[in-house]
């Protein structure tokens, strides 16, 4: 069938032949990584999916049992009932993953374990229904003791459902992924068949295509050797219509020819076939030279076309006849002879040395020799093949400067490519999409994390190392988002004022667990002084002096305990010398002092201005009463010559006059004085029993009483509620001299002691709503007021001010705002916080410089460059080892596949990759 076929036909179609093998292995292959692809999906919705139903519950159920436990162990009520709602909630949430999973059941076994965690649940559920009866009917003892033994043995159940749930997921994961390895080795054998097939098959048409053009040469070089011997008769009878049947049908022609010839003259010779008797001997002699000639040029020519099938044999493609050796048209057959050599092996060199270029990576230029026919053909798929691979390497050449100047965008264009060329650049850009767009996922989130924009979890399927970056990113958005959300948590509950308020550190793991109870016992360490302190000073401003704190407190809340005792002692001191006066004066006892040296500061000059405003008051008062004592008894006094001021010097000199008509008011005076004695500070005389000006003296006396007394008993009153923390209303009745002083000195002290309460209930409210940079203005007292009011600011300033700095380097940490260290001095408790959060700031600053180190490398194609994660500590030292890890798996392979293209880019073909990868590597 082929001897029919141009030669340049069977060449063309053997290798569109092999290129169909090509194909046939290629969709093979292509149809197995689809069947693999299939069962990888489904690895993930039979077996990874149902796991995330499966945390989910199992997580919900652990929260449940968290909050039933604060329920039981919670310090109110009302912080009982919320814990008890919570639980509820979760309970609800329970239910519904239990039905979400119920959608996507595996088997009738994955079926018998989910109803065995429904009845587990509801066992459960029962018994925390009971315990949540017994709180709010506060009681405890028998919630615990349910909890202890029903709730134990339904947690227990449940728990054990949950387990053997997970567990047969996880085992279900496992057959599903030995299934999928014996897939993929059955995809691996099923290829390597085909492949085999292919070989054998592409050899078979080379042997065929081979065995078509060489057996009808060497019949042709065998009738030459023949007719070299003189074998005239041997023909070579090819029925082929190819260029080979074409020659030899033009040597059996010769051969007749030749034979013909020879044979008739060698019979004219022998018959003595002579053109004249005379001539005929000598005729017969030129004859017989002639022929002699003949046969030697033929038997040289013959010579020479095996010499040329020897060479052609060897390869020597360049061996022509020699045609100097002959004449006429001899010469111009072997000339021919060459020129058709020539003309055939010409194209064949050009053609053997560019594919030999071409194989060793040498693209040469495209040929621009005229050639005809097939060897045009020749040279034009030659050219189209240059231009192929020129573009092949072109697109290479992008994609590595692209790759160098960090381009991971950047593909080939696969369109410009045809064929197995254009598979070539689009398995190309697929293996880079496949290795860079998880690597980008990844680069993105981590970028977005390390600035505090937590991203949503990654939904998209990868495989092998991808998956499990997938996996750890996923974690770490869990954990981040977890830890947002109870900071969030504790910042609203701070913000309402429950300072009552922790996060559930069981919903975390690791450091951020450390992180979230380190946050709950600082906030109990520093709320709880806080308490004490506000409820102690809330009491003192309504008049309710607590008893001394006991409390042990450590650095400033010690100070805070201690500033309060002493507040307590001051206070009860000053209330306890407010009664000794009001009984003193109740008792009439007016020459009682209290003791301004039990007293400090601003509390002994208040003691000491009362003692005075007694003395400036009653002294006066006494010698009135001395005299009237005097004059009541009938000792008329001398004149009063001491001097006093305003109504103190009326009184004098009432008395003086009154010393002057004494006599007649004796009576009245010794009423007076009587009533005096008495403390029957309401008797007056009767000024109708006098006469003229002793009336007046009397009406004088009288409304004498009533000025001095009036005060006096308002005074009183005034006193007595300001000490029971009853604060009145300001005096608006009108007085003079120094009752007007004693007047607006108490109006002062209403002012001051309503501007304190006001001040408190202010910094009250802020605490309550969370204002905690709100402060009291200490311009508005006066004195030890004035002392107290910065000295509660400054105490908000010692206790808040540290947890602010803290808050903010929390708040900078989170959103990837890394601050300088803490460099003030706090005490304490603050102290350790300070160190807590240099240490973090230490840590996150170690771990961005080694992120830097490596993005640097990275940029540089320093691509060797590993972080050195014994400088990191804990889990930030798993990151970073992740890290290693994770370029480690990822580069190694790409500088296998490198120095791979490089070689076989300079002809260097390395022999095959026996290494093992998995995913997109492997591929």
């Amino acid at each position: 069938m082929l001897d029919n076929v141009r030669t340049g036909t069977k060449l063309i179609g053997g290798f569109v032949l092999v290129a169909v093998i090509a194909a046939v292995i290629g969709s093979i292959g292509y149809t197995q990584i689809s069947v693999i692809e299939d069962a990888s999906l489904q690895l993930y919705e039979k077996a990874t999916a149902p796991m995330k139903g499966v945390v989910n519950m199992a997580t919900t159920f652990q929260r449940i049992r968290v909050n039933l436990r604060d329920a039981l162990i919670a310090d109110s009520p009302a912080n009982a009932e919320q814990f008890l709602t919570r639980a509820a909630e979760l309970d609800r949430q329970l239910k519904e993953a239990q039905n979400e999973y119920r959608r996507a059941l595996i088997d009738d076994q994955d079926r018998r374990n989910v109803d065995a965690v429904v009845v587990a649940h509801e066992r459960y559920s029962a018994a925390g229904d009971r315990i949540a009866q017994l709180v709010r009917q506060n009681r405890g003892e028998e919630a615990l003791a349910i909890l202890r033994g029903d709730g134990k043995a339904a947690n227990d159940e449940l728990q054990k459902a949950l387990d053997d749930l997970s567990e047969y997921c996880i085992g279900y994961g496992k057959r599903l992924s030995d299934a999928n390895a014996a897939t993929a080795a059955s995809a691996r054998s099923s290829v390597l068949a085909v492949l085999g097939v292919g070989v054998v098959l592409a050899i078979l048409i080379g042997w065929l295509l081979t065995r078509s053009i060489t057996t009808p040469l060497g019949q042709g070089v065998h009738m030459m050797q023949e007719m070299s011997k003189g074998h005239l008769g041997v023909r070579l009878r090819m029925a082929r219509r190819d260029e080979v049947g074409q020659l030899a049908e033009a040597m059996d022609q010769f051969a007749d020819d030749l034979q013909t010839t020879v044979v008739g003259t060698m019979k004219k010779v022998a018959a003595g076939d002579l053109t004249s008797d005379v001539k005929a001997k000598d005729e017969q002699d030129e004859i017989t030279p002639a022929l002699t000639a003949i046969i030697t040029s033929l038997r040289s020519m013959t010579a020479e076309a095996a010499r040329l099938a020897q060479a052609a044999v060897e390869g020597k493609l360049a061996t022509r006849a020699d045609a100097s050796q002959y004449q006429g048209d001899y010469r111009r057959i072997v000339e021919g002879v060459n020129a058709t050599l020539d003309a055939v092996i010409g194209p064949l060199n050009v053609a053997a040395e560019y594919v030999d270029r071409i194989s060793k990576g040498d693209i040469p230029p495209k040929i621009t020799d005229s050639y005809n026919g097939d060897f045009n053909e020749i040279k034009n798929n030659l050219n189209q093949c240059i231009e192929a691979v020129n573009a092949l390497v072109a697109d290479a050449g992008v994609l590595a400067r692209a790759a160098v100047e960090g381009k991971l965008a950047t593909r080939a264009d696969a369109a410009r490519h045809q064929g197995d060329f254009r598979k070539i650049v689009q398995g190309v850009n697929e293996t880079l999409d496949a290795v860079i767009g998880p690597l980008n996922v990844a680069a993105e989130y981590v970028d977005r994390i390390s600035k505090g924009d937590i991203p949503p979890k990654i939904t998209d399927s990868y495989s092998g190392d991808f998956n499990e970056i997938k996996n750890n990113l996923n974690q770490c958005i869990e954990a981040v988002n977890l830890l947002v959300a109870d900071a969030g948590l504790l910042a609203r509950a701070a913000v309402e004022g429950k300072l009552a308020t922790r996060a559930d550190a069981v919903r975390h793991q690791g450091d951020f667990r450390k992180i979230v109870q380190g946050v709950n016992e600082t906030l109990d360490a520093v709320i709880g002084p806080l308490n004490v302190a506000a409820e102690y000073v809330d009491r003192i401003s309504k008049g309710d002096i607590p008893p001394k704190i006991s409390d042990n407190y450590n650095g400033d809340f010690n100070e805070i305990k201690n500033n309060l005792n002493q507040c307590i002692e001051a206070v009860n001191a000053l209330v306890g010398d407010a009664g000794l006066l009001a009984r003193a004066a109740v008792e009439g006892k007016l020459a009682t002092r209290a003791d301004a040296a039990r007293h400090q500061g601003d509390f002994r000059r208040i003691v000491q201005g009362v003692n005075e405003t007694l003395d400036a008051v009653i002294g006066p008062l006494n010698v009135a009463a001395g005299y009237v004592d005097r004059i009541s008894k009938g000792d008329i006094p001398p004149k009063i010559t001491d001097t006093y001021n305003g109504d103190f010097n009326t009184i004098k000199n009432n008395l003086n006059t009154c010393i002057d008509a004494v006599n007649a008011l004796v009576a009245d005076a010794r009423m007076l004085s009587t009533a005096a004695v008495e403390g029957k500070l309401a008797t007056r005389a009767d000024a109708s029993r006098h006469d003229g000006d002793f009336q007046k003296i009397v009406q004088g006396v009288n409304a004498t009483l009533d000025a001095v007394i009036g005060p006096l008993n308002v005074a009183a009153g005034y006193v007595d509620r300001i000490s029971r923390g009853d604060i009145p209303p300001k005096i608006t009745d009108t007085y003079n001299g120094d009752f007007n002083t004693i007047k607006n000195n108490l109006n002062t002290c209403v002012d001051a002691v309503n501007a304190l309460v006001a001040d408190a209930a202010m910094l009250s409210r802020a605490a309550v709503e969370g204002k905690l940079a709100t402060r009291a203005e200490a311009g508005r007292h006066q004195g030890d007021f004035q002392a107290i009011v910065q000295g509660v600011n400054e105490t908000l300033d010692a206790v808040i001010g540290p947890l602010t700095v803290a808050a903010g380097y929390v708040d900078r940490i989170s959103k990837g705002d890394i601050p300088p260290k803490i460099t003030d001095n706090y005490n304490g408790d603050f102290n350790t916080i300070k160190n807590n959060l240099n240490t973090c700031i230490e840590a996150v600053n170690a771990l961005v410089a080694d992120a830097g180190v490596l993005s640097r490398a990275a940029v540089e194609g320093k691509l060797a460059t590993r972080a050195d994660a014994s400088r990191h500590q804990g889990d930030f030292q798993k990151i970073v080892q992740g890290v290693n890890e994770t370029l480690d798996a990822v580069i190694g392979p790409l500088n296998v596949a490198a120095g791979y293209v490089d070689r076989i880019s300079k002809g260097d073909i390395p022999a095959k990759i026996t290494d093992t990868y998995n995913g997109d590597f492997n591929t």
